[in-house]
């Protein structure tokens, strides 16, 4: 295994989520909305993730969650990590 530091094989996305998103648009299907609540022994546990829908979900290409992400929080638990694995 190739140890490597983090500056010369990634980039950063430093947003937020979606933009104006309320507690009221959260739905029991759909995409997944990622939060740091739902970081457990450093993965996803998509089991407690809220979903949004396909139309909120679309508006921000940029932050969907691809395999073997890395996600950093820096609200809340700043600092916090997780690896995207095993994605729905």
């Amino acid at each position: 295994m190739e140890i490597k530091r983090i500056k010369y094989t990634t980039y950063v996305k430093g947003r937020i989520g979606w933009h104006g998103l309320h507690s009221a648009e959260f739905i029991e299907e759909g995409p997944y909305l990622v939060m740091g609540i739902d970081f457990v022994n450093r993965i996803i546990n998509w089991e407690i993730c809220y979903h949004i829908s396909m139309k909120i979900f679309e508006e921000a290409p940029e932050i969907q969650l691809k395999e073997n992400d890395l996600l950093i929080t820096k609200d809340g638990t700043p600092g916090k990590i997780a690896l995207v694995v095993n994605k729905p």
